[in-house]
């Protein structure tokens, strides 16, 4: 996704990016609205049984989503509409990057995000409004929700000048990249960690299995606190490392 909105961002006008989106969106519309799905029938939003689970299943067979099996959140068509949102990404980000009052930036993004919020729910319709599937519909409405709130953050940090709040957010912002990439290698590296498990004489679990179910779950009755517990507990961890970067000047970009 990144890769062709960057080309389209480099090579092609406002105009061309919008015209791309438009052509992404009602073309992945009408395909998984009408395309017969091989196997299954007419076409369909349904799970497993729609064009781009087939497509995902077919192609890429064995190496889907350990928790679907059968598709995909991030396949091969839904890429198509993914496209799309980065698109209305860069469309947004050069409203912003206009050379006018703030004001008026403030008034095209409200415009942008009400028109984009409107028009997903109106296309929800007929093609609902769905992250697995990453429908038009989908990137319309969340697109718009986004811009939406953007242009009350532009307006509360940028216009009002109330920038104290942010710092936190400021911490996080500059090394989103780091915070993502390693939340996907820390889990893996202490789960691959074994050590005896309390419950089960001889048997072995992970540390991170270790931790929150002997550290954290003890100190609450409903799971649903321990949960939010060990997230909350791991953001604080992060902020801290992130606190230590900001500090040092180290920002990681990709």
């Amino acid at each position: 996704m990144y890769f062709f909105t960057s080309i389209l961002y480099l090579k092609t006008n406002l105009k061309t990016q919008l015209l791309v989106l438009a052509t992404l969106l009602i073309g992945y519309w009408l395909v998984m609205a009408f395309v017969p799905v091989p196997g299954f029938g007419p076409a369909n939003f349904d799970k497993g049984t729609n064009l781009a689970a087939w497509i995902d299943d077919t192609l890429l067979n064995g190496h889907l989503w350990a928790s679907s099996k059968t598709w995909d959140p991030e396949g091969i068509l839904s890429t198509l509409p993914a496209i799309g949102t980065g698109i209305l990404g860069m469309y947004i980000g050069q409203l912003l990057n206009l050379s006018v009052d703030k004001m008026e930036i403030v008034k095209k993004t409200a415009i942008a995000g009400t028109g984009l919020v409107i028009g997903g729910l109106i296309w929800n319709i007929f093609f609902p409004i769905n992250k697995s599937l990453w429908t038009s519909s989908y990137v319309l409405y969340t697109a718009g929700i986004a811009t939406l709130c953007l242009t009350l953050l532009y307006y509360i940090i940028d216009i009002k000048g109330h920038k104290k709040w942010t710092k936190l957010f400021l911490i996080w912002g500059v090394n989103p990249m780091i915070v993502f990439f390693f939340s996907g290698i820390i889990p893996r590296v202490l789960s691959g960690i074994k050590v005896a498990d309390p419950e089960k004489a001889g048997e072995e679990i992970g540390l991170q299995a270790y931790i929150y179910n002997h550290g954290i779950v003890p100190c609450f009755e409903n799971p649903l606190n321990a949960s939010l517990a060990y997230a909350l507990s791991y953001a604080v961890f992060w902020s801290f490392i992130l606190w230590i970067f900001y500090k040092k000047k180290l920002i990681f970009k990709v």
